[in-house]
């Protein structure tokens, strides 16, 4: 079967549409088959639509097939939820001998079990927002709107009766199709505020939505998380979870390093903004925001930063007198990382770095850390 010969447009406009496709791509099934048999002719249809057939449809038709599958994906994962919530009340990992639900389906397929473990978690609440759980079914809701309303309604109190709740879920299901996810997730703030006020007052409304947001944002700061991993050739992977507010701050200034005016250079290179790497194509989005993050990591305020026992974060940076006069050689920070001496002059002169300097005069700290400094200058690399 072919995307285009079954009628072009027509396959992907309507429900009834893909009723005939199913039709024509498989026998009809039996009013008895069982959930095993349907699904079955799931993979059947599927599977008679070549990969590359897409390549072939209009512009138009792509956008369609597109949005088509996104639907399907999210009818998908409602099906998926109530299976999962099924093999978790049956005791099925159990009589099988896994420890957990999501043990047993990580090893019948994917092997991801942190995700199975999500999974779980997510189709034991299903009970929690029926409407919105139908909604996705049928393809009206993404997985993440549902998302959305399903941690909107725990904010209402556990003694909020029924009906109360069930209004709440249907005006979120009724707005969620024409916003973007982060209006819907201030609309909901909204909505479910507009209940925990019990009044039409905008006063009392925002009250109780500020509310929401305070509470959101001290669950932020306590799942806050950074971490960074080994050298590896050079570079440095890690990542970090912290709150939106603090996320949207970073973004403006990395947004701000990254505009094209902007060009802070560096002793001996053309431009700090491209670290004196010749780049033969144009340089990514997410290149130029590591670039820029990079150098805000050398833009911090050391002098603003907390201090013990009136002594501030100090990174000692052990480097051969002579590599001053005429960089022959490498330094080696104190954290165990090595670094060419012309980025040890520059960091020494730039930031509160103690340069311990060997084979040269002995002087006192301040003398030393002042001498270092002039060094450092007066030479570039």
């Amino acid at each position: 079967m072919s995307l285009v010969g079954v009628g072009g447009a027509a396959y992907i406009g309507t429900q009834q549409r893909l009723k005939d496709v199913f039709l024509m791509a498989a026998p009809v099934l039996e009013p008895t088959a069982s959930v095993v048999d349907k699904l079955a002719l799931v993979h059947e249809v599927l599977g008679s639509i070549e990969i590359s057939e897409f390549a072939g449809l209009s512009g138009s038709l792509q956008r369609d097939a597109a949005v088509s599958l996104s639907r399907l994906e999210a009818r998908v994962t409602a099906y998926k939820l109530a299976a999962v919530r099924a093999v978790e009340q049956s005791g099925e990992a159990r009589r099988q001998g896994a420890t957990s639900t999501a043990s047993l389906l990580a090893c019948d397929f994917g092997g991801d079990h942190r995700g199975s473990r999500n999974t779980v978690r997510q189709a034991q609440k299903i009970d929690q927002t029926p409407q919105s759980h139908e909604a996705m079914a049928q393809g009206r809701l993404s997985p993440k709107q549902a998302r959305v309303i399903a941690k909107a309604l725990d904010l209402l109190p556990d003694d909020t009766n029924d009906s109360v709740r069930e209004a709440c879920e249907t005006q979120l299901v009724d707005d969620a199709p024409h916003m973007d996810l982060r209006q819907f997730q201030r609309q909901a703030d909204r909505v479910v505020g507009s209940f925990l006020a019990d009044c039409d007052e905008d006063t009392a409304v925002d009250a109780a939505e500020n509310t929401i947001v305070e509470e959101r944002e001290r669950r932020a700061w306590g799942r806050a998380e950074f971490w960074m991993g080994a050298p590896i050739d050079g570079t440095v992977k890690g990542g970090f979870v912290i709150p939106e507010a603090q996320a949207a701050h970073l973004r403006v200034v990395l947004d701000g390093l990254c505009a094209p005016q902007v060009e802070i250079t560096a002793p001996g290179q053309t431009s700090r903004t491209t670290g004196g790497v010749l780049l033969y194509e144009r340089p990514t989005y997410t290149r130029r925001q590591g670039w820029a993050f990079a150098h805000l990591c050398e833009l911090l305020p050391v002098d603003r930063l907390p201090e013990t026992n009136n002594v501030g974060p100090i990174m000692t940076v052990n480097i051969d007198h002579q590599t001053l006069l005429d960089q022959l050689k490498v330094a080696l920070l104190s954290t165990g990382e090595t670094l060419s001496a012309g980025q040890a002059r520059r960091m020494a002169c730039e930031h509160r770095i103690l340069p311990a300097v060997y084979g040269g005069d002995s002087l006192p700290s301040t003398s030393a850390e002042t001498s270092a400094s002039t060094r450092c200058i007066n030479a570039e690399p």
